[in-house]
């Protein structure tokens, strides 16, 4: 390739409440549909573009962004096609609705589910994703048709098949990760069958290490094709030093992070831009809390807390206690965190700005002993639904955001909130009168600026600054999973390798040699 690719983030307008571009209905097994809704919501973002520095991905591949899963209450996986609009910045995008290409009914509640990183519409065999369903196998299940192409083994010491709480592949789509109780089930994708298990604690009656459910996941950029990668595993156990940070190579955590709330972890994500900041998303009484912690130094304490509850609420003011879990997303710059709370509102944070901020004050104090938490309210904060907002996620390619809500609410005398993991999963019994959903809606916003818009009005008020990558937590061995050499027809390719081109302006558009060998 002569020429280095240039891709340009999206610009995003968040000086006002943004503008419905389309909506997506639900369809349920049963004749009471309004009873339906979606527990949480993925979209399909292709990273065959996965960077080995700054975590964004390969062209090589189309990722278009053009698909996104629905986990809905009646233990149903629900597949959406985004519509084909015109222009970013058209304001004459006609709001329809559209229903479900594939509903994929499961036979127990679905736990967790993870789109293939290289996944793309135009890639049939990279188009697929894995869910984990109660009591069976990892299934990695065609997009397109919904048939099965692999399955993935976990059982106890019993022989009872186990589902995990988290799924996360690795970047390059090579080994696919599992959280359970107190261990992490690693399988090579190519490689059908069981997997080899690393437990996050000696015993379970020891207390040191990761205890409890491992009900999160979530790789980092910062390494490069030939470094081992780093990941943060989160725990369900509401303690405040329930993530640790691991290498992919095996052996115990690297390190813990503290100052978290005593609650459980129910999200991680990394930083695609700047992959040394990782964000976690709690339950219980930090719902509507997000932590966030710089893992090159001061692991003890995080660097901000991002407060989406309701508007009115203080910060020392705990959560309505709930189980429910509210996804939140950052688009692919890096730049703005969108996530919503249980009082129908979405709100949008600048992290880029905040980071910014943040090191200039460790730079003016000259040491990071005694900088304070930074405490976060939102740039902009709208009601998008009537109910709890579940999830929202960032179109990656055009200035877009899906959100869904929906919740259980139950008459006077009977339970208020969702009581733990387990009934939260429970499907109702014939007869019984069922919880009460305010509204299941599905909605995609959008959040283009003006045409002819200015620049400086529309993309991140403090330009990205030049960032070094994180440095090495460890002294990392070679992996101890050997990625296999033969694949099935049916099996997704792995993602090729990139590098990051050596200009190292990090303005808004970024360039990138892919190596395609």
């Amino acid at each position: 390739m002569d020429e280095p690719q240039q891709w340009t983030p999206p610009l995003y307008d968040i000086t006002k409440a943004p503008s419905t571009a389309h909506s997506f209905k639900l369809s349920s097994s049963s004749s009471n549909n309004s009873s339906n809704f979606a527990r949480t919501a993925k979209m399909h973002v292709s990273s065959s573009f996965h960077t080995s520095n700054w975590g964004l991905s390969n062209l090589s591949s189309a990722p278009d962004g053009s698909s996104f899963l629905a986990q809905c209450e009646d233990h149903s996986l629900q597949l959406f096609d985004f519509p084909h609009f015109g222009a970013p910045d058209c304001d004459e995008t006609p709001s329809t609705s559209s229903n479900p290409r594939l509903n994929l009914e499961q036979g127990s509640p679905v736990v967790d589910f993870a789109w293939f990183p290289s996944a793309s519409k135009h890639d049939p065999a990279t188009y697929c994703f894995v869910s984990s369903v109660r009591e069976c196998p990892v299934k990695l299940l065609d997009a397109s048709t919904g048939k099965l192409r692999a399955s993935y083994r976990i059982v106890d010491h019993r022989e009872r098949q186990i589902a995990p709480h988290s799924l996360a592949f690795t970047y390059s789509g090579e080994r696919l990760y599992c959280g359970f109780e107190d261990a992490i089930e690693v399988f090579d994708v190519g490689c059908p069958g069981e997997g080899i298990r690393r437990h996050t604690s000696p015993s379970k009656k020891s207390k040191d290490g990761l205890k409890g459910i491992v009900s999160a996941l979530a790789f980092s950029a910062s390494h490069s094709v030939s470094d081992d990668a780093i990941f943060a595993a989160g725990s369900l156990t509401p303690i405040p030093g329930n993530i640790a940070l691991y290498s992919d190579a095996g052996g115990e955590a690297l390190m813990f992070l503290g100052g978290g709330p005593r609650a459980g972890v129910t999200q991680l994500q990394f930083n695609l831009y700047r992959p040394h900041m990782l964000y976690a998303g709690y339950r219980g009484n930090a719902n509507g809390l997000i932590y966030s912690w710089d893992i090159r130094s001061r692991i003890d304490t995080p660097v901000a807390i991002y407060d989406a509850r309701p508007s009115g609420q203080s910060l020392d003011e705990p959560s309505p206690a709930s189980n429910q879990k509210l996804r939140f997303d950052m688009d692919i710059g890096g730049r703005f965190i969108g996530t919503g709370n249980w009082g129908g509102e979405v709100v949008l944070f600048n992290a880029e700005k905040v980071e910014a901020e943040l090191e200039a004050t460790a730079e003016e104090m000259a040491m990071e002993d005694g900088i304070p938490v930074l405490q976060i309210q939102p740039e902009l904060r709208f009601k998008a639904h009537d109910d709890t907002v579940a999830a929202v996620t960032f179109q990656p390619w055009r200035a877009e955001m899906l959100t869904v809500s929906g919740s259980r609410h139950f008459d006077s005398g009977e339970e208020d909130e969702d009581t733990s993991d387990e009934d939260e999963d429970s499907p109702h019994e014939a007869g019984r009168l069922g919880p009460k959903v305010l509204d299941n809606s599905i909605k995609l916003w959008s959040l283009a600026p003006p045409p002819f818009a200015p620049l400086e009005e529309t993309s991140a008020s403090i330009p990205p600054k030049e960032l070094s990558p994180a440095p090495p937590l460890a002294t990392l061995s070679e992996p101890s999973v050997s990625p296999a050499t033969d694949y099935t027809s049916a099996l997704p390719p792995r993602s090729p390798s990139i590098s990051p081109s050596t200009n190292t302006s990090h303005s808004a558009t970024l360039e990138w040699e892919l190596d395609l060998d």
